[in-house]
């Protein structure tokens, strides 16, 4: 790997690779280098802004496949990712089963739904598309909705047996 000091440098490379070049900020920019089969490449601003395949900026925000890690998030992914784990550190929902926890009414909710077009609580589609989805809040929220749903479903179970009695 090459190591360049500037992002204004003309050296030609012809064997591909990656460059490594500091960039005016402080963060530095790993650039892929095509091999050229012999002949070289000539290596430039433009070039290393089209070629850029990881980015670290100077205050450790990391960009995969980005020029510009968006400055809110410690690392931004342009592109799928794949991984085999992901800890989302949030709260969670039990606070649902604690006796004082006071569930809408049937018709409460339904009268919601109808004018908001989603479920108490939950962001709406506008919100998700425009802002994007906090995985650890919408797996907490999930939660909460799945452990009214079980309280909906018992409540209604205890309905049903009185029926059955009478």
């Amino acid at each position: 790997m090459e190591v360049l000091n500037n992002l204004t440098t003309n050296d030609s490379y012809s064997n591909g690779g990656f460059v490594m070049v500091g960039d005016v900020t402080g963060g530095m920019r790993f650039c892929a280098i095509n091999s050229t089969g012999g002949s070289d490449q000539q290596v430039s601003d433009q070039y290393i802004y089209s070629k850029t395949a990881l980015v670290i900026e100077y205050d450790g925000a990391v960009g995969i496949g980005t020029n510009n890690p968006d400055n809110n998030y410690k690392l931004s992914v342009n592109g799928d990712m794949r991984v085999k784990r992901i800890v989302a550190e949030t709260g969670w929902s039990d606070f649902v089963f604690k006796p004082d926890y006071a569930l809408i009414s049937f018709e409460e909710l339904e009268k919601y739904i109808l004018q908001n077009g989603h479920l108490p609580n939950i962001p709406s589609e506008k919100e998700i598309v425009d802002n994007g989805a906090d995985v650890g809040e919408i797996l907490k929220l999930h939660m909460q909705k799945i452990e009214e749903l079980t309280l909906y479903i018992l409540q209604l179970q205890k309905e049903i047996e009185i029926l059955k009695k009478k």
